[in-house]
């Protein structure tokens, strides 16, 4: 018992050491034109936009326009509220959703960038079954991924021990999320199985980006994790967890267990009702 306890807390240990090798990224920003561009249009759309304006409206708009309205202290807390749920509205929620979408596209193009610099460009080509099967299995994987979500926000509610089991839930898919890009070719169920293989290794390698959306403000630790997540994906694609979770004696940790079973419960419900 002792001996697997060392294991796994040595385990996340390395996976922390290699989320913080920032000269991998560098060395992909020196050589790649277009890994610089996206990693400056994340910059510039996450930190600037994003965050600059809830910085801007935090710090400077609220105040001048409470002083303006002359509100006494017993209503200015009330008309602060109104304020700050109509710039969410009108601003933070559409730049938001924006932001979720070119994210995606930038990542994408960050990390094929990246493996065709690794892999000396050499490119398979993709077949239209393959493409289908993709297709597939991104909208299974976002149905499982709400999922694991509402699972992690279920264990914060346990008394005493929640908010530490959520936070490694988060750690863990963090880490997952980051080596996502480095296996593409992978069907779904092997990339969970490796997640869930691996996930102590995972979880140090996902604590940098649990710490900040936990730590900070919800939106500004949206933000900040938008522009860092480019940065781990391009430290991912040449870690390798393997080297560290060989000949382990610690078991899987079954994170996708409960979610992927309810999902496929539900659709076979569904299957019987309807077809």
């Amino acid at each position: 018992m002792i001996r697997k306890g060392k294991e796994i807390i040595n385990t996340i240990g390395f996976g922390l050491r290699d989320a913080f090798r920032i000269d991998i990224p560098c060395i992909y920003l020196y050589i790649s034109p277009i890994i610089r561009d996206r990693i400056w249009k994340c910059i510039l759309m996450n930190g600037v936009i994003f965050l600059g304006s809830l910085i801007i409206f935090e710090y400077i708009l609220i105040p001048i326009l409470l002083l303006l309205l002359n509100c006494e202290i017993s209503t200015e807390s009330y008309i602060k509220s109104i304020i700050i749920y109509v710039f969410h509205i009108i601003w933070i929620y559409p730049i938001y959703f924006i932001s979720l979408i070119l994210n995606s596209d930038w990542y994408l193009e960050i990390a094929n960038t990246a493996q065709d610099i690794l892999n000396k460009n050499e490119k398979k080509p993709i077949t239209i079954s393959k493409h289908m099967t993709y297709i597939a299995e991104s909208i299974y994987q976002a149905i499982l991924f709400t999922c694991i979500l509402l699972q992690i926000k279920l264990l914060s509610f346990i008394p005493i021990l929640g908010p530490t089991l959520s936070a490694i839930n988060l750690s863990c898919i963090s880490g997952y999320y980051c080596f996502e890009y480095k296996f593409l070719n992978m069907s779904l169920y092997s990339k969970i199985d490796y997640c869930e293989t691996h996930w102590a290794y995972l979880l140090g390698f996902g604590i940098p980006l649990t710490a900040i959306t936990l730590l900070l403000p919800n939106f500004i630790g949206l933000g900040l994790y938008s522009v860092l997540f480019p940065i781990f994906v391009l430290t991912s694609l040449i870690s390798e967890p393997d080297k560290y979770t060989f000949n382990k004696s610690y078991p899987k940790l079954k994170l996708f267990m409960i979610p992927d079973t309810c999902i496929k419960f539900f659709f076979k419900r569904l299957k019987k009702r309807f077809f």
